[in-house]
């Protein structure tokens, strides 16, 4: 597994990086006044790599640098809800191994499993909270250690694709980096439940 860290513990405004004394490969910035547009950008070079907008009433939007020639694109093309046999919601996302499937439960708060691995036992992608860290821990068969380059933005889409989707369900799950109010924690509280199967 190779590791990285947003850091300080945001998944909207962090620096991205190879841990635990890696160079900063990206920034992520969400607009302080909406909280709703996430900007990832190579923190190298400053260009933007990839634009996640939430919207309340029409689809969240993600458009990358190197994909469908720069546009917007709906996140629920991209990040696709399904549900396992046992009716257990997840979401799969297209990677170099196929349809992988990102699922949170009580051992992985939120982990990505290859699409033969059937009894979700072994993520090849997941996180770990810390007090001062996120971190991502990442299986070299799905992003070698070897690909970590810092000026080449078309060889890292594979590692921009897991970033931004972290930053899109990690925020689901924590209701944004900001506060809930009343009503926001309490669907935030129901979505984990759910999440959890509880």
């Amino acid at each position: 597994m190779i590791t990285f860290a947003f850091s300080p513990n945001s998944i909207r405004n962090a620096t991205f990086s190879l841990y635990p004394n890696g160079q900063p490969l990206y920034t992520l910035s969400t607009d302080v006044r909406s909280n709703s547009k996430t900007t990832i950008s190579n923190a190298q070079t400053g260009a933007v790599v990839a634009y996640i907008e939430r919207n309340e009433i029409l689809p969240d939007t993600v458009k990358f640098s190197g994909k469908n020639e720069g546009k917007k694109t709906r996140v629920s093309k991209w990040l696709v809800s399904g549900k396992t046999p046992g009716k257990f919601p997840v979401t799969f996302m297209e990677t170099k191994l196929g349809s992988c499937t990102w699922k949170s439960d009580p051992s992985y708060r939120l982990a990505l499993f290859r699409p033969d691995d059937a009894k979700y036992a072994s993520p090849i992608a997941h996180i770990q909270n810390t007090q001062q860290h996120l971190l991502l821990l990442i299986d070299d068969q799905l992003f070698n250690e070897d690909e970590v380059v810092y000026t080449n933005d078309e060889q890292m889409s594979a590692l921009v694709d897991i970033v931004a989707a972290v930053s899109y369900l990690e925020g689901r799950l924590r209701g944004g980096d900001r506060p809930p109010g009343v009503g926001q924690g309490i669907a935030q509280e129901a979505f984990i439940s759910s999440a959890m199967g509880q």
